[in-house]
C-alpha cells in the first residue's frame, strides 16, 4: 500500500510543480501557459544533453537547463503578450509555442527514449513501510519546497506583494506606478526557470521524448483546476491528489481505466467547487 502510496506522491509532484508555475503565471498575466509542459521538456532534454553530450556535472547541467528555459519562456511571453496588445485572445499563441517547442525538440533529438542521469544519489529504501528511490523522495521534498518558498515571497517581500497587486487589479497597479508588463515576463521566466531546473529529476523518472510535455501538462491542468486558480497550495495538493488518484486507480482497476477515475474526480469537486478546492473566484482566460 505505501509503496503505491509513494510512487503516487512522486507522480503528483511533477503534476505540482507544473501546476504551481502555471498558477504563477495565470495570476500574474491571465492566461493559462498550455507551452510549460513544452518548456519542461526542453528542460529534460537539455539536462540529458548537459550530461551524457557535454559532460557536465549534473548541477551544472540542471543550472543550463533552468537559466535556457527562463530565456525560452520570457521569448514565449514576448509572443502571448503580444496578440493581448492589440486585442485578440491570447490562448492559441501558447498552443503554437508548445507545438513549435516539441517540433524543434523532435528535429534535434528524435523519437527515441533517452535516459537521464539522477540528480541524486541512487538507491531503494523502505520508508513508512513503502519502497522508493532517492528520486521520488527529491521530487516530494522539491514541489514541498518550490510551494512554501513562492508562497513566502509573495506574501513577505515587496516583489511578491507587488506580484500580487498586480493579479488583484491590473489597472489599480499600474496607476500606482508598478510595471505590469515587467511582472508578467517574470512570471513567465519563473516557470521557465522552474521548468528547467526540474528537468533532470522529471527525465529520470519519464525518459527524454518530445512528447513528454504534452502528456504531463493535461495532468498539471487538472490539478491546477482542481487546487485552485490563485492558490500555490491549491497546486501542490491538486497535484499530490491527482497522483495519488492515477496511481491507486492503474493499480487497482486498470492503467486503461485511471484517466477516467482522473475525469471524474475533477468534475465531481468542480461540480461541489467551482472555483476548486482552494480557488479564488475569478474570470478565466484558459
Amino acid at each position: 500500500m505505501m509503496t503505491v502510496v509513494w510512487s503516487g506522491l512522486s507522480v503528483g509532484a511533477i503534476y505540482a510543480l507544473l501546476a504551481l508555475t502555471m498558477n504563477v503565471i495565470y495570476t500574474s498575466v491571465g492566461v493559462f501557459n498550455f507551452a510549460q509542459g513544452a518548456i519542461l521538456t526542453l528542460g529534460v532534454f537539455l539536462a540529458y544533453a548537459g550530461t551524457a553530450t557535454w559532460h557536465l556535472p549534473v548541477g551544472l547541467a540542471a543550472l543550463l537547463a533552468a537559466v535556457v528555459c527562463a530565456v525560452v519562456a520570457v521569448i514565449e511571453a514576448r509572443v502571448v503578450l503580444l496578440p493581448r496588445a492589440l486585442g485578440r485572445n491570447e490562448l492559441l499563441t501558447t498552443v503554437g509555442a508548445a507545438t513549435i517547442i516539441g517540433g524543434v525538440l523532435s528535429l534535434i533529438w528524435g523519437e527515441t527514449d533517452l535516459s537521464v542521469v539522477s540528480p541524486v544519489p541512487g538507491g531503494y529504501f523502505t520508508l513508512l513501510g513503502g519502497r522508493l528511490d532517492a528520486d521520488q523522495l527529491f521530487l516530494i521534498g522539491l514541489a514541498i519546497v518550490v510551494a512554501l518558498g513562492v508562497g513566502i515571497w509573495y506574501h513577505r517581500t515587496l516583489a511578491g506583494l507587488t506580484a500580487l497587486a498586480v493579479a488583484e487589479d491590473r489597472d489599480a497597479a499600474r496607476m500606482r506606478g508598478i510595471n505590469v508588463g515587467r511582472k508578467s515576463y517574470a512570471a513567465f521566466a519563473f516557470g521557465g526557470l522552474v521548468a528547467g531546473a526540474i528537468g533532470s529529476a522529471v527525465g529520470n523518472q519519464t525518459y527524454a521524448y518530445p512528447e513528454l510535455g504534452s502528456s504531463l501538462v493535461l495532468f498539471a491542468f487538472t490539478a491546477f483546476v482542481l487546487g485552485g486558480a490563485g492558490s500555490l497550495g491549491g497546486s501542490l495538493i491538486g497535484g499530490m491528489t491527482i497522483g495519488l488518484v492515477q496511481e491507486f486507480a492503474a493499480r487497482y482497476i486498470g492503467v486503461l481505466y485511471s484517466n477516467l477515475v482522473i475525469l471524474g474526480v475533477l468534475l465531481a469537486v468542480l461540480s461541489a467547487l467551482p472555483n476548486g478546492l482552494f480557488g479564488q473566484s475569478r474570470m478565466r482566460t484558459i
